[in-house]
């Protein structure tokens, strides 16, 4: 963590990675098509919660997917 910015790779078949800006509680997730989407009001749990899970994928789209602010970029 550096300035409350977390960084993670996850171990998923959607996700590469996530950024997590506990400061705005903003969530950016990586997508392995490439395309970077901008989500927001996600709590660090919610945060803790994705990274650990056994399927973030399957707890993305169940908690974090509808709090879409933007696409960042769409490939």
């Amino acid at each position: 963590m550096k300035n409350g910015i977390y960084c993670k790779v996850l171990d998923s078949s959607v996700i590469k990675s996530v950024i997590y800006d506990k400061a705005n509680s903003y969530l950016y997730v990586h997508f392995h098509t490439g395309s970077i989407w901008q989500y927001e009001d996600v709590g660090l749990e919610d945060y803790y919660d994705l990274i650990t899970s056994k399927s973030a994928g399957v707890y993305f789209n169940k908690n974090i997917c509808f709090l879409l602010l933007e696409i960042i970029e769409n490939v």
